[in-house]
């Protein structure tokens, strides 16, 4: 079966999220603390504003 690039590229985007959401859950699971949603959006607003400067 032949896939298109686009489509390889879907995969991989896909593949690379799933990594991703194993390594938070494994976090989670050995009770590593994250960052909820207004946390993140703080950090990532003053990290725009200290790019800006």
């Amino acid at each position: 079966m032949k896939m298109g690039i686009d489509a390889l590229e879907k995969c991989e985007q896909m593949l690379q999220l799933q990594e991703m959401l194993l390594e938070v859950e494994e976090n989670r699971l050995r009770g590593k603390r994250g960052h909820s949603i207004e946390e993140a959006d703080e950090i990532l607003r003053n990290v725009i504003d200290e790019a800006a400067r």
